[in-house]
């Protein structure tokens, strides 16, 4: 499965770590000033890529390194991790393959054939065909999510086994925790850019002025 393939490709320079995770090499790389200055605009921290065999994975460093987020990352972690996203890979490309092209084929075969034979019906068979097309690709969604959604269970109860259910439950205040500080820092910056509005010189009114020279004439006496 390929993921945010195109920040893969740009991740050229030397990583700071390298994992090698059933044959498939995950590579680690700590954000540059850049990349900080950029993703923490979006308030994101961590991203995983791949271009569909091996991993890249961009974390900001402070981010990695804030109270036990590191051992959300370490490789048992990761390896649960690409397990599971093999694991959808394939139950997707299994859908793909045995359910949706062929009905894609049968829908063309069926949609030439109602064209040249049966023309007065064509049209209606071909939006019964759709939403059969329709039909079939709501099951599929809703069952490839409730899978991932089984897999995403097994995947997090398998890293609480190796992390710890404390250190994972850590690792989720650290997180917040962390987010927060940052919503802080941008909130302190965005304020101390603001422009202090000059208070407006005040008016001197016709009778503050008058009040004024008597007051001249009474310290002249």
């Amino acid at each position: 499965m390929k993921i945010n393939k195109k920040l893969f490709d740009s991740l050229t320079r030397e990583p700071n770590e390298v994992q090698i995770i059933d044959g498939k090499k995950l590579e680690i790389f700590f954000m540059t000033e850049d990349e900080k200055a950029q993703f923490d605009a979006e308030g994101r921290y961590s991203m995983w890529t791949s271009d569909g065999k091996d991993f890249r994975f961009l974390v900001n460093e402070d981010f990695y390194n804030h109270g036990v987020i590191k051992e959300f990352y370490t490789q048992p972690v990761n390896t649960e991790w690409i397990r599971y996203v093999d694991t959808i890979s394939k139950y997707q490309r299994k859908f793909l393959f045995t359910l949706m092209l062929p009905l894609m084929l049968v829908y063309i075969i069926v949609a030439v054939i109602s064209i040249l034979y049966f023309k007065d019906y064509s049209l209606y068979i071909l939006i019964g065909m759709m939403v059969v097309v329709f039909i079939v690709n709501a099951i599929q969604t809703k069952v490839v999510r409730t899978k991932m959604e089984q897999e995403n269970d097994k995947t997090q109860r398998a890293i609480q086994e190796h992390i710890t259910p404390e250190v994972y439950d850590q690792v989720a205040k650290d997180q917040i925790e962390f987010r927060e500080l940052r919503n802080k820092a941008r909130d302190a910056e965005f304020s101390g850019e603001q422009p202090v509005e000059e208070k407006p010189a005040e008016i001197e009114t016709e009778s503050e002025n008058q009040e004024e020279e008597k007051n001249k004439d009474d310290l002249d006496v």
